[in-house]
C-alpha cells in the first residue's frame, strides 16, 4: 500500500510560501516599471537612438511577454492584437503611457492568479512549457526577462539624465 503523502506545512510569517515570495518580486517589478514610465516624458517615450531602445518598446515587450508567458493557452496567444511585432513596429504604433498601464494592470491579475492557482505544489510540477522544467523555473525566467529589458528602459533614461526606477 502506498504511503499516505505528507502534508506541506503551512506558511508563516517567517517562512512565507513560494507563490508569495514570487508575488512580491513580481509586484516590486510592477512598482518599478510603473516608475520608468511615468519618468520618460512624452518626448522621449517614442525615441531612441536605435531603435530597439525606444522606451515605449521596451517597456511594451516587457508586458507583452509576462502575458504569453502566464497565458493559460500560449499556443493561441494573441502577438499582434496590439501591434504586428513588437520589434519592428513604428514607434507611434506601440501603445501609448496609459494603454501600456491598462494593460500591465490586467497582465498583473493574469499573473497573481495564475501563480495562486498553482500554488507552492504547482510550483514544482512539470511545466506544460518544453524549455522549462517546472511553473517555478518558467515564473523565475520570466522575471529575470523582464528585468532584463527594464535594465534597458532605466538605462534609456539615464542617458537622458533622467532619474531611473528605484530598486
Amino acid at each position: 500500500m502506498p504511503a499516505a503523502p505528507t502534508a506541506q506545512p503551512a506558511p508563516s510569517p517567517t517562512r512565507p510560501s513560494l507563490v508569495r515570495v514570487l508575488e512580491a518580486q513580481y509586484e516590486r517589478l510592477w512598482a518599478m516599471l510603473q516608475q520608468a514610465v511615468e519618468r520618460c516624458p512624452d518626448k522621449f517615450w517614442v525615441h531612441s537612438e536605435h531603435p530597439f531602445f525606444v522606451p515605449a518598446r521596451l517597456a511594451f515587450h516587457i508586458v507583452q511577454a509576462m502575458d504569453y508567458h502566464f497565458a493559460p493557452d500560449p499556443e493561441a496567444f494573441d502577438w499582434h492584437r496590439y501591434v504586428d511585432s513588437w520589434e519592428t513596429a513604428p514607434p507611434e504604433k506601440l501603445p501609448d503611457r496609459a494603454a501600456l498601464m491598462a494593460y500591465l494592470d490586467q497582465v498583473e491579475r493574469r499573473v497573481c492568479n495564475r501563480l495562486e492557482s498553482l500554488g507552492d505544489e504547482g510550483l514544482v510540477e512539470p511545466d506544460s512549457s518544453p524549455f522549462f522544467a517546472n511553473a517555478l523555473e518558467h515564473a523565475v525566467y520570466t522575471l529575470r526577462h523582464s528585468q532584463h529589458h527594464l535594465g534597458q528602459l532605466n538605462a534609456e533614461l539615464k542617458k537622458r539624465n533622467l532619474p531611473v526606477a528605484a530598486w
